[in-house]
């Protein structure tokens, strides 16, 4: 039963080790996870195929691992990647694929963050309910008052479309009032939209006004690109409205008040919008500035800006009865557009093939997550059928323990009362003889010696029984009992033996424990097979002393000694002496089994100068 429990423990104890060192290995692999994401990052626009295999490698590792945030951080980065190859629903299929899991692990900022992309990727499609929406959620989560910008202008256009101008101007009004952290494009942003909102509503000198404060923060951002859109999208806004006139005033006044520091790509935007303004009314006036337009930047690549110029000049002299030089200006437009086609091609082409290789990866991710799910199926599987067995093993120590519990227990009982039933049998032979020596003091008319025979004999009988029930009795109950017995073993041999019970000083009989009747039967046995078959009067010695956690009971007699004791016994004394001390060998072997304690004796024969005789030595264990 205890191999079983030792091979149980075991078990568990190395079941335990081994996920120990499993979730060890498991931190290493979530590491390994955010490696691959950072990694990824890094190389998003410098090597974005590169980038891709990494982010799908960190997306494989962290579902094999569980790593929610990090599956995460690897969708938002393979978003990112789609969104800059232009393939936007795949970006958004990504994006909302990092923002489920967020939600699901409560990392609002990372949410915040995703939602503002996804934002973006909507508004890219032109679906601005859903861009709207995502910005509207970003908001949601950040702990800022101020509304997004995205948001509040994606939401002014669906505003606009529902003929809800007038609230869109209110939620762009107080964007520009209360968020002080715009910053130079999105005060662009929406200005250009206010302007646009109130030339709708026939505000002409607000929408122009807008207008121009747009402009002028273009200006103060001294950044080509931004001036270029800026003045593009306010000829967008005038065009579309109507004001021919504004219009020309609002590009030239642009280039009149950036005379000294305009660059030849904004001198070329003004002169265009300017151009194409005057082409459907006065083409010879639009020539000058269509012209300027379309000449060639130094070290400049084919541009779509330069073309479109080149285009409206050849209409231009269509227009003017300058047929030659329309046809020329044709034929140029033509080869530019060529050359910009091939080179549109030749990216539409590396996008293409890019997304085609990101496609692969894709169907990587697929396999892989199978056969992670089927690899998942197996280990559970395995976790279950462990699972079952160390169960089963545990069951099987615990009804082992509880088995060998209950078995001792009973031999625990069984032996008490064995042990009870042991203390309770008294010498029914010195019962006898005693009863016979009452019976002979009365017959000799020696009625006093019977009375105190019989009182001391009922003292004794009274105190044996009080103590059969008792497993441990105090030394000095134990010695009063041994003194009662020695004067009636006396008082019916007075002719063979006298004796000495000596009880060392330093024993503490009123705290030490013996148990009960335990010394007696070595007193009886030295009286009535040593001493009573002496011719003359013998000694009786009977010592107890302690030693450290020791009771050393001495019983030393100089009668005939047990071999020649043996040669005299009959039959029925043969049978009486035996059934006596068996019992009393029988306790011992009992006392030590149950309480794991070293009752020990030894009887060693006396035989020295022509004297014999009989020494026992009982080692009795200390305990309270």
């Amino acid at each position: 039963m205890k191999v079983w429990l030792k091979y149980s423990v075991l078990l568990v104890l190395s079941l335990a080790a081994n996920g120990t060192l499993a979730q060890s290995k498991q931190d290493q692999d979530v590491n390994r996870a955010t490696r691959l994401v950072d990694d990824a990052n890094k190389k998003v626009i410098s090597e974005p195929l590169d980038a891709f295999k990494l982010a799908t490698d960190a997306v494989v590792q962290s579902k094999q691992q569980k790593d929610l945030r990090s599956e995460a951080s690897a969708y938002n980065t393979l978003g990112t990647l789609y969104f800059n190859a232009g393939d936007y629903t795949k970006a958004i299929e990504y994006f909302n694929k990092a923002k489920v899991i967020y939600q699901k692990i409560k990392d609002e900022k990372s949410e915040e963050y995703t939602l503002k992309y996804l934002g973006k990727s909507y508004e890219a499609i032109n679906d601005y309910k859903s861009s709207s929406s995502s910005y509207e959620q970003a908001e949601q989560k950040t702990n800022s008052s101020y509304r997004k910008t995205g948001y509040t202008i994606s939401n002014s256009k669906i505003k606009k479309q529902a003929g809800r101008s007038k609230e869109a101007i209110n939620d762009l009004e107080q964007e520009l009032k209360y968020n002080l952290a715009l910053d130079p494009v999105q005060k662009i942003d929406i200005y250009l939209e206010l302007g646009d909102l109130y030339l709708a509503q026939k505000d002409t000198a607000q929408g122009v006004k807008l207008i121009g404060q747009a402009l002028q923060n273009a200006k103060k951002t001294r950044n080509d690109s931004v001036g270029i859109n800026t003045l593009n999208s306010a000829w967008n806004v005038y065009d579309q409205n109507g004001l021919t006139e504004i219009n020309l005033e609002t590009q030239q006044a642009y280039a009149d008040s950036s005379r000294d520091d305009i660059s030849p790509e904004v001198q070329r935007t003004i002169n265009y919008n300017i151009g194409n303004t005057l082409l459907n009314t006065d083409a010879e006036k639009a020539k000058p500035f269509l012209e300027k337009s379309s000449a060639p930047i130094p070290d400049e690549e084919p541009s779509i800006d330069r073309i479109r110029a080149v285009e409206k000049l050849s209409q231009a002299y269509e227009k003017s009865g300058e047929y030659d030089k329309a046809l020329a200006k044709y034929k140029e437009y033509i080869a530019l557009l060529d050359s910009i086609k091939l080179l549109e091609m030749a990216s539409r082409m590396q996008n293409e093939m890019l997304t085609t290789k990101y496609e692969i990866q894709e169907t990587r991710i697929r396999e892989l997550e199978e056969k992670q799910l089927e690899k998942e199926k197996s280990i559970r599987r395995q976790q279950w059928t462990i699972g079952l067995l160390v169960l089963g093993l545990a069951l099987f120590a615990v009804l082992t323990y509880f088995l060998v519990k209950n078995i001792r227990e009973k031999q625990e009982s069984n032996m008490r009362i064995r042990l009870a039933s042991l203390r309770s049998q008294m010498n029914p032979h010195f019962i006898f003889n005693s009863l016979n020596s009452v019976n002979g003091f009365i017959s000799q008319n020696e009625e006093r010696k019977a009375n105190r025979y019989l009182a001391d004999f009922s003292k004794l009988m009274r105190s044996v029984l009080n103590n059969s029930n008792n497993e441990s009795i105090p030394l000095d109950e134990e010695l009063r009992s041994l003194e009662i017995y020695l004067s009636l073993e006396h008082s019916r041999f007075p002719d063979k033996f006298d004796y000495q019970l000596d009880v060392d000083t330093d024993t503490q009989t009123q705290l030490i424990t013996v148990p009960p009747m335990l010394i007696q039967p070595y007193i009886e046995n030295a009286v009535w097979h040593g001493l009573r078959y002496r011719e003359s009067k013998g000694l009786l010695l009977v010592s107890i002393s302690q030693k450290d956690d020791t009771l050393i009971v001495g019983i030393t007699d100089n009668g005939i000694g047990r071999k020649q004791s043996q040669q005299l016994k009959t039959t029925h004394q043969k049978d009486y002496k035996s059934t006596g001390m068996s019992h009393t060998q029988e306790r011992l072997l009992l006392l030590n089994k149950l309480y794991k304690r070293h009752y020990a004796v030894t009887v060693t024969d006396l035989n020295t100068e022509g004297e014999t005789g009989t020494d026992v030595e009982l080692k009795l264990p200390i305990y309270a």
